[in-house]
C-alpha cells in the first residue's frame, strides 16, 4: 500500500508516532493506513480501493486511536515497517548530495 503512496509515508509516520491512527475507521482525523494516507491526499478514502480483508489494512486494525509506539507493539512495528522502507526509498532515489 505505501509504495503506491510515496508522498504520503512521512505524515503515516508522523500519525503512528502520535498516535494518529484508528485501524477500525476509513474516516476521521484518526484513520486506518487507507483512511490516513486519503487524507493526507485530501482524498476520498474510496479512491484508494480500500480492502478490509488485505493484510496490511488488517495488521493496522491493532492499532487505536491514541496508541503510539511506545504503547502498542502493532504502532512499533508499523512505524518500523513504514520507516525502513522511507529510508531504503530515499537511499535508492534521493539525490546525492
Amino acid at each position: 500500500m505505501i509504495s503506491r503512496a510515496p508522498l504520503e509515508v512521512p505524515a503515516l509516520i508522523d500519525a503512528l508516532k502520535n498516535g494518529r491512527v484508528d485501524g477500525s475507521t476509513y474516516e476521521g482525523p484518526c484513520a486506518c493506513l487507507v483512511g490516513t494516507i486519503a487524507n493526507v491526499r485530501g482524498a476520498d478514502y474510496r479512491e484508494l480501493s480500500p480492502d478490509p480483508s488485505r493484510p496490511a489494512e488488517r495488521f493496522f486494525m491493532m492499532i487505536s486511536r491514541g496508541d503510539t509506539p511506545e504503547t502498542n507493539q502493532a504502532a512499533k512495528i508499523a512505524l518500523e515497517w513504514a520507516q525502513d522502507w522511507y529510508d531504503t526509498q530515499r537511499a535508492a532515489f534521493a539525490p546525492a548530495v
